[in-house]
């Protein structure tokens, strides 16, 4: 019996056996070997990941800025900006060093994109230099490498929200030089062919002898158009009845929209007031209608526009550059959205509506004493809905493309 326990205790624990114990302590060896080599092989692929990163987001800022550039139709300041801000991110090669780029990796895939590529590449110069990868292979020269693209465009904004309380007419033929849009004079269609034919009785209100048409009006042909009207200076609120185009409308507009389905219209002076200083979350678009606020409202308008060049009292607008100058920020706050209506659907007397045609973007110079508000046209980027068709915007949106 005892000798049976013996051989139990024997077969139980073969480990007492040197032979198996060296095995053992070869296959531990290995096993540690290969994971450590593993381990720190991963390091130098994390570091290849990050770089990735740090390459792709490189990539992103320099093809926005780029995409920027060529809102003016300027592919070489569209390159400029785009090596540039490339320039400005950090990406691994021997440690953490700007993104070089140069002509040949920003490209333009149309007229309103912009592609931009970044590299850490053996071909470029810039391959990035790994830790660990030379421990597995001695004769490595622990070069690695990473690239990333990235493409944006940019493109015209036709609803938008943050649209200032007021809405000032497009700009049309104006034939006669009255200053108000002329309509079609009354006729007696005899033929009923649904236009005036010589011959046919008409009521001549300027006494020219001639029958006169609608004035001619095209948000392109006559309207305001971001190439030609950047630093024109224009009224955005009037001040004094005289100047009205119709009796008690001084530009002044209610928000939102009147088809907006947020609720109902924010007509109080204290709303109109604060629609002045800040954004009012409201999105317009062109084709919508604005309700026309009766009267001056030249306190709420004198109290809002002060209220609103406080927030970036040294900003200027500078005829030279035709940009804005001393502002405390990137864009100013005073430069603002309004709405231009169609002057073909110029409100009657009372509480009436308007119908935006496009959108514009001013810098507010200032309020007189009584509530008139002057601003020069500008452009400005922002968020905002794309137009339907190709019309020159005097907003602009960028965004990335995947």
């Amino acid at each position: 019996m005892k000798g049976w326990r013996r051989g139990v205790e024997l077969i139980s624990h073969p480990d007492r056996s040197p032979h198996l114990r060296g095995n053992a302590i070869i296959f531990v060896t290995v096993a540690m070997t290969t994971c450590i080599a593993f381990s720190v092989l991963t390091l130098d692929v994390g570091m290849i990941l990050m770089t990735k990163i740090q390459l792709q987001n490189a990539a992103d800022a320099a093809a926005l800025a780029g995409a920027s550039a060529l809102i003016l139709g300027n592919q070489a300041e569209a390159r400029s900006r785009a090596i540039a801000v490339a320039g400005q991110n950090l990406a691994w090669q021997d440690g953490l060093d700007p993104v070089v780029i140069g002509d040949l990796d920003v490209t333009f895939p149309s007229a309103t994109r912009c592609r931009v590529r970044t590299h850490r590449t053996r071909a470029t110069g810039d391959a990035l230099r790994t830790f660990f990868v030379q421990v597995l292979n001695p004769e490595s020269d622990r070069l690695a490498e990473a690239s990333a693209t990235a493409e944006a465009e940019y493109f015209q904004v036709c609803g938008s929200t943050c649209i200032k309380p007021w809405s000032v007419p497009d700009r049309w033929d104006d034939v006669n030089d009255n200053l108000e849009y002329d309509y079609a004079e009354d006729y007696t269609d005899s033929n009923r062919n649904g236009q005036w034919n010589a011959g046919e009785p008409f009521d001549d209100e300027n006494g020219n002898g001639l029958w006169d048409p609608d004035e001619p009006y095209d948000p392109v042909a006559t309207g305001y158009l971001p190439a030609d009207d950047v630093g024109l200076r224009c009224t955005l609120k009037i001040g004094q009845p005289k100047d009205t185009i119709v009796p008690c409308f001084f530009y002044a507009v209610d928000l939102p929209a009147l088809h907006d389905p947020s609720g109902g219209l924010q007509s109080g002076a204290s709303s109109y007031r604060e629609h002045i200083i800040d954004c009012a979350p409201y999105l317009v678009q062109v084709g919508d209608s604005l309700q026309v606020k009766p009267g001056n409202m030249s306190g709420p308008t004198r109290q809002g526009v002060q209220a609103l060049i406080d927030q970036d009292p040294g900003a200027s607008w500078d005829n030279a550059s035709q940009t804005v100058l001393g502002s405390a920020f990137g864009t100013s706050p005073r430069v603002v959205k309004v709405a231009l209506f169609d002057p073909r659907f110029t409100p009657h007397s009372g509480r009436d509506f308007v119908i935006v045609a496009k959108l514009g973007a001013f810098f507010i110079e200032g309020a007189d004493a009584d509530g008139g508000v002057t601003g020069v046209f500008t452009g400005t980027i922002t968020q905002g809905e794309p137009c339907a068709s190709d019309d020159p915007a005097f907003l602009t949106s960028l965004h990335l493309v995947h």
